[in-house]
Parts: structure tokens; sequence; C-alpha cells
């Protein structure tokens, strides 16, 4: 039978409007598998461990240095398959880019930022081909746990370099479509379906 799908809703802070979890565990439980989605983008960093995804029922295993990038509405879940010894480290960073980076473009963020929301992009990142984004979502994760008063404009400058960076790896290719029609189509009325629940 198909899984049921629901909206896990994180609240991120207005004036920062990011937030990063952490699972870690010797020996983490199994988890019943339910699909769901998200308003923001996710990213996932595989630290130790290992972790089963469906990313819209595509299997994948996230391995250490493996990551995930999820856009906003993307259905997907996660689960442990039996560990071995040293267990599981993974963070899951939530991000809202358009309000985290407009301190540095108060008219919006230029187009090249929102490619996530058009690209048909590969949603997992093997760390052998994206050792560059892995380090730079490592620093991020750092900063976020960091209490000095450059902190968050040091996650704000990372996130405006990792968005360019795939921005550059993405850019050629297509847009996403659904049924016809492409995805900056159908974004406004996703907003808008999000911000009258």
């Amino acid at each position: 039978s198909p899984l049921p799908v629901t909206y896990r809703e994180y609240r991120l802070a207005e004036d920062f409007p990011a937030l990063l979890m952490q699972v870690s565990s010797i020996t983490p439980p199994s988890e019943k598998e339910f699909l769901h989605f998200h308003n923001f983008i996710e990213i996932a960093l595989c630290v130790r461990g290992r972790m089963n995804w469906n990313l819209e029922n595509r299997r994948q295993m996230l391995r250490p240095g493996d990551l995930c990038l999820l856009p906003p509405f993307f259905t997907h879940s996660s689960c442990f398959p039996p560990q071995e010894e040293g267990g599981v480290l993974c963070y899951y960073l939530f991000l809202d880019p358009e309000k985290l980076l407009a301190p540095f473009y108060p008219s919006g963020l230029p187009q090249e930022f929102l490619w996530y929301r058009y690209t048909d992009f590969p949603k997992y990142f093997p760390g052998r081909d994206f050792a560059a984004e892995n380090s730079v979502v490592r620093m991020i994760v750092r900063e976020m746990h960091g209490r000095d008063g450059f902190s968050r404009q040091k996650v704000r400058g990372l996130t405006q370099s990792l968005m360019a960076m795939l921005y550059r790896r993405f850019r050629d290719l297509p847009a996403l479509l659904v049924r016809g029609s492409s995805i900056p189509d159908l974004f406004p009325a996703l907003i808008r379906m999000e911000q009258d629940c």
C-alpha cells in the first residue's frame, strides 16, 4: 500500500531562518517510514553510519560524506538500517535562502540563487563527487553551533557560497516539469496554499 504523505512543519526564526537538527545514537531506533515534505530547503549531511532515504519513491543510502539537498515540497523520508559499531551521526539543516540572504539582497535574491525551485537537479550528492559542497555544509554546521558575534553572518555568507556553487553545477540542467507545467508556474500556488493553512 502507498505510504501516507504528511506536511512536517518546522518554525524558522524570522530574523535568522535557519535550523539545525542532529541525529546521533550508538544504536538508533528503527523508525517507521512515512513520506513527508517541508516548506523549506532541507540539507542532510551524513557524518557517521548509514541512513536509508526515500526520495520521492527512489531509494538511496547515505554514507559518511554524502549529502541530500531537498527543495521545498519534495516528498521524502529517512530511516536507519541495522548499524555497525559506532552508530549514526547525521545533521539536518533547514534553510529559507530568500529570507536568510535578504540582508545581502534587499531587492530580492537574484534568479541564480533560486535554481532549486525550477531545476531538475539530483537530490543525492555523493561525497566523492561533491567534496567542496560537503566542506561548505560542514562549515555551516560548525557555525550553527557557534556562539560568537559573527556566527550568523558566517552562516549567511557560507549559504550564499553554497547556493552559487550548486547553481554553477546545475545551471545547464532542464527545468523541472510537472504535468506540462514548470515549477516556477506552480510555485506561487504552493506558497499561497502554505500561507492559507
